[in-house]
């Protein structure tokens, strides 16, 4: 990345494979979220870039082989300093493999899923570093996306394996589950200012077509707006859209597993196409920059920083922080008041942050 500067910041915890999960919290730290065993939350001081452990965030539970826990697009925060993040799971979206700790050798499918509660949410408090358990969002599923309305208080989520779509109200503790969306196909979702949720529902054909729960009508509607015409093949076990964002002034980005950055209007739900940065797969995360560009990783096997400016309609392909590995694939993405660039790689058992300044 020519005129940048890449500080690679190993976050290792007890048995951390990957980083799941990335945001910036009120305080200016930057919050990570990891596959790895119990001990899944770490923040990093930005000024000395030290990896503070925040410890057992997640409970031992010993009537289950040992799968790893893991934060996976689960960690998001609220406009009083409090962070919100779900306990998954380590399995595929598709209920195969997943990394199990070095205690034991567990053989795909042989993980009995009638012996797990289920993901539960929690709470971290930035000023008082206590992490606090909510309750039981989704029985017998790890929670797998998470999603925040700050206005209403309420969080929405979907599990693996089952692929439910799930609401959680912050202020009573109530869950509700409203049924399956269909066949994976949408790795997180949008939530639009009006706090209705935007993601994708597969068709029998293996279409990706447009999903939205209507906050104030409280229901999930399957819409017929078309984001893919087929999924293809999966890369690195995703399908489908890859990643959601909401700009300041309202308007929703989605980015497909072929790499198409798209544009929803949460007026009337019209799907625009606003173009594709790479020639390369993949676009897994997007956050705004105080220069007011939209900043993306993209590419597949090794990722790019990308920037978008909604104002021109242009793409700038910044370079790739990583260069000494065949694969480094990230996942989790903040830019701060600074300019710094932060995200995290992930499906490369290597659980670094990479620190990006100019």
């Amino acid at each position: 990345m020519k005129g940048f500067k890449v500080n690679k910041i190993q976050v290792k915890t007890r048995e951390s494979k990957a980083i799941t999960a990335l945001i910036e919290g009120k305080s200016g730290k930057i919050y990570v979220g990891l596959t790895a065993y119990l001990n899944c939350l770490t923040s990093i001081n930005p000024k000395t870039d030290k990896v503070t452990d925040l410890g057992r965030v997640f409970p031992e539970t010993k009537n289950r082989v040992q799968i790893l826990d893991k934060i996976h697009n689960s960690l998001v925060k609220d406009n009083d300093g409090i962070i919100y993040f779900g306990r998954g799971i380590n399995l595929n979206w598709n209920a195969l493999g997943g990394g199990v700790t070095g205690t034991e050798a567990v053989q795909h499918n042989s993980f009995d899923m009638g012996a797990y509660e289920g993901g539960r949410m929690y709470s971290y408090n930035e000023k008082t570093n206590k992490v606090k358990d909510l309750g039981l969002m989704m029985a017998k599923n790890g929670v797998h996306t998470l999603s925040i309305h700050e206005g209403s208080k309420m969080l929405y989520a979907y599990g693996i394996p089952d692929n439910h779509f799930y609401s959680f109200n912050i202020k009573t503790g109530e869950a509700r589950d409203f049924g399956k969306i269909s066949n994976y196909c949408s790795h997180n979702f949008g939530v639009s200012k009006s706090g209705n949720v935007y993601g994708g529902w597969m068709s029998a054909n293996k279409s990706v077509h447009l999903f939205k729960y209507d906050a104030k009508k409280e229901e999930l509607f399957r819409q017929p707006q078309m984001l893919q015409f087929h999924i293809g093949k999966d890369i690195a076990s995703n399908v489908g859209l890859d990643s959601w964002f909401t700009d300041d002034n309202g308007e929703l980005y989605a980015g497909t597993v072929d790499g198409l950055l798209l544009k929803v209007n949460p007026d009337n739900d019209e799907i625009s196409v606003v173009g594709k940065p790479l020639v390369s797969p993949r676009l897994t995360g997007m956050a705004k920059g105080p220069d007011g560009l939209i900043y993306m990783t993209a590419g597949y096997p090794v990722m790019h920083i990308v920037t978008y400016d909604p104002r021109t309609n242009k793409f700038n392909d910044l370079g790739q922080p990583e260069t000494t590995h065949p694969m480094c694939y990230f996942h989790g993405m903040a830019v701060t008041k600074d300019g710094t660039i932060w995200v995290g790689e992930t499906d490369s058992a290597r659980s670094i942050v990479y620190k990006i300044t100019r």
